[in-house]
């Protein structure tokens, strides 16, 4: 019922189905998969419909990896006990679940404040982050101040976060493994991943890029980020692309922009363990309120 009702004023344009040949109309048995998956790989959809009960959560979880809208045709006692936004879809009533309330008008506001706090917070640290510069230069005048560090954002979306270089420049751009290898530590590779992606007096660093990590002001650069656009003044931490197979719901935590700073930052940085980090991430995307982020702004020391 619901193919023969899509039509192109619904705003709706079916480019896949996913259903055995008795529930699809001959019209439309030219646009059959045998899996979601491979619908999913071979037309990339901007929503997903399910109009059965089946797996409802296995569908949910494909839609948001790969940053599709999810509807279901809800049954009589789900229409009546879902809490989710029911749209309608022609004349079938379809429940729309939503990973993130940043979507749409929220989205336009925090785009909107993350511009105004980003010219304002340059202003007040551009002195600092002048400052930082020409130490950097004095220390080690043929070694770059910057620092681009390839990470992911919203939809999987690779750019360069920029930080000032703490890092000796002989192990600049290196995994930690690699680096530890290379100054014939192989061993601190397992202690650093162990410890969360931590190592106290990591031997990578320099003596001022030590300083400037526990001040956070190595992180100062990254505000350009914020104003270009690539990350927000708050949200989840941004990935590393080789991290990614760490995280069975990094669909979730692709959802939104990653942030300069943000709820797991805040709630322990070091003293919390890998998976707290990313539950607290998991906790803002889902239970965003610009009251949260006035909170940030007014109470978060900007620590990364």
């Amino acid at each position: 019922q619901l193919l023969n009702s899509v039509s192109a004023d619904t705003g709706f344009k079916i480019v896949a189905v996913v259903a055995r040949n008795e529930f699809i109309p001959k019209d439309w048995r030219q646009k059959k998969y045998n899996s979601l998956l491979d619908a999913i790989r071979n037309t990339k959809p901007d929503a997903i419909i399910q109009t059965d009960d089946k797996d409802i959560e296995d569908v949910n979880r494909s839609a948001i990896n790969c940053h599709a809208l999810y509807y279901y045709v809800p049954s009589d006692n789900s229409l009546i006990s879902y809490t989710g936004e029911i749209e309608l879809i022609a004349s079938t009533p379809v429940v729309l679940v939503k990973t993130t309330p940043l979507t749409g008008w929220a989205r336009v506001f925090k785009r909107f404040c993350d511009i105004f706090i980003g010219i304002i917070f340059t202003i007040v640290a551009s002195p600092f982050i002048f400052a930082v510069f020409i130490i950097q230069k004095i220390l080690d005048p043929k070694a770059p101040a910057f620092y681009k560090d390839i990470r992911l954002s919203r939809f999987n979306k690779k750019f360069p976060l920029l930080k000032f270089r703490s890092i000796k420049p002989e192990y600049s751009g290196m995994s930690p493994e690699a680096a530890f290898a290379k100054m014939g530590k192989p061993e601190l590779g397992p202690k650093y991943r162990e410890n969360g992606d931590y190592l106290k007096n990591d031997p990578r660093y320099t003596k001022f890029g030590n300083i400037i990590r526990k001040t956070s002001l190595d992180e100062l650069p990254q505000i350009f980020n914020v104003i270009k656009g690539d990350i927000s003044f708050i949200g989840p931490r941004a990935l590393v692309p080789s991290e990614l197979k760490s995280y069975g719901d990094k669909g979730l935590l692709l959802s939104v922009k990653s942030g300069l700073t943000g709820l797991a930052q805040v709630s322990g940085r070091r003293d919390i363990s890998f998976d707290e980090r990313r539950a607290l991430d998991i906790y803002y995307i889902q239970n965003w309120t610009p009251l949260m982020d006035v909170h940030f702004c007014a109470f978060d020391s900007f620590l990364v």
